[in-house]
């Protein structure tokens, strides 16, 4: 019996420290609940603002910037060496013209003399 009633005290004990723990929880979930329910609000009143204000949403603002300057970077690039292509590509045939030209000039004067004749 004594037993018993040691037993009783301590698992009251228990309750209270439980009780006192669970009030404590309580209320700290009762604040978050505000703090979440004036989030909302604020989400509710203005998008633009929230979405300055929200975590989530400047992260994946700011992987959808990075994504498009990575691709408008990636389209530069490629526009670049094509540009560097096609100037080499003209340098080379502006080089072709006047040889050329200068080809025609020797035909019409008769001065061509083979490559390989030079020697």
């Amino acid at each position: 019996m004594l037993v018993s009633l040691l037993k009783s005290e301590d698992h009251v004990e228990l309750i209270d420290n439980n009780d006192d723990q669970l009030k404590l929880e309580l209320k700290n979930l009762k604040i978050d609940l505000k703090i979440a329910q004036k989030k909302l609000k604020l989400v509710r009143k203005s998008p633009f603002v929230a979405s300055y204000t929200s975590r989530s949403s400047d992260l994946k603002e700011a992987s959808e910037i990075a994504k498009f300057f990575n691709s408008k970077n990636s389209e530069i690039a490629k526009l670049k060496n094509k540009r560097s292509r096609l100037l080499n590509r003209t340098s080379k045939l502006e080089m072709l013209v006047l040889e050329l030209r200068s080809l025609n000039k020797n035909l019409s004067e008769g001065q061509i003399i083979c490559g390989e004749c030079k020697k």
